[in-house]
């Protein structure tokens, strides 16, 4: 089997959008629908358990911060409210697996072996 190395370049990937998915590392997801609900429940878990330590180290009553944890909640609905308005608003993401990508990316899978050179997320090596 014939062995071929780039560094600093994927000049063995013709195919453009495929070379720019992969320059963007082994660990890069494309990303998917927001899921505004868990996010939106995450962030208030985190605010709430937050607010409760502050509590605790402060030596303060338990709903000393509970006006601020509301007033972020309903900032946090104001803008999840706006995007669900407004989903043209919502950032995309440039590069998506269309059938041409994958095509690409099956021919290079065929071809070569591609593996993290080292913990920096965008060195590969193709083999």
């Amino acid at each position: 089997m014939e062995e071929c190395v780039q560094q600093h370049n994927l000049l063995v990937v013709t195919h453009i959008q495929l070379r720019k998915l992969l320059k963007k590392g082994p660990k890069y997801r494309i990303s998917s629908d927001i899921d505004f609900e868990s996010c939106k429940k995450e962030l208030a878990d985190s605010l709430l358990k937050y607010s409760k330590q502050w509590c605790v180290r402060e030596g303060v009553d338990a709903n000393a911060l509970h006006p601020w944890l509301l007033k972020i909640s309903q900032l946090v609905q104001k803008r999840i409210n706006f995007f669900v308005s407004n989903p043209l608003m919502i950032p995309k993401n440039k590069l998506s697996l269309t059938p041409s990508i994958k095509t690409a990316f099956s021919k290079i899978h065929d071809t070569y072996v591609l593996v993290p050179a080292d913990k920096a997320a965008n060195n590969v090596i193709i083999v």
